[in-house]
C-alpha cells in the first residue's frame, strides 16, 4: 500500500497557488507584490506559495496588492486545513468500545 496520496495533494495545492500568484503578477505587474524583480522566475512564485501555505510568508517578498494579500490568507487558512488533515491521517480515529 503506497501513501502517496497526501504528498501527492500537497504538491497540487502548492502548483495551484503558484499559477494564482503569478496570475496575479500578471494581471498587474508592478503592484501585485513588492520585493520581485521585474522579470521574476516561477520558482519565486513556488517559494512565496509554499512558504505562505507553511504559515510564514517569506521576508523578500510581500504582497502589494489587495488581490495578493486576500489570496494570501486565502491559502493561509486553506495551507491550515491540508497541515492538519495530513497530521490527523497519522492517527487513528476508529476507536474500540469495550465489551
Amino acid at each position: 500500500r503506497t501513501h502517496l496520496g497526501l504528498p501527492l495533494v500537497g504538491l497540487v495545492f502548492f502548483l495551484v497557488w503558484t499559477a494564482v500568484y503569478a496570475c496575479l503578477w500578471l494581471f498587474h505587474p508592478t503592484e501585485a507584490f513588492v520585493g520581485l524583480s521585474a522579470s521574476p522566475r516561477l520558482s519565486d512564485f513556488f517559494y512565496y506559495a509554499v512558504s505562505t501555505a507553511f504559515l510564514s510568508p517569506p521576508e523578500g517578498i510581500a504582497a502589494g496588492s489587495r488581490g495578493v494579500r486576500a489570496a494570501s490568507l486565502i491559502e493561509l487558512v486553506m495551507g491550515l486545513a491540508v497541515v492538519a488533515s495530513y497530521v490527523t491521517s497519522f492517527f487513528d480515529w476508529s476507536r474500540e468500545q469495550p465489551e
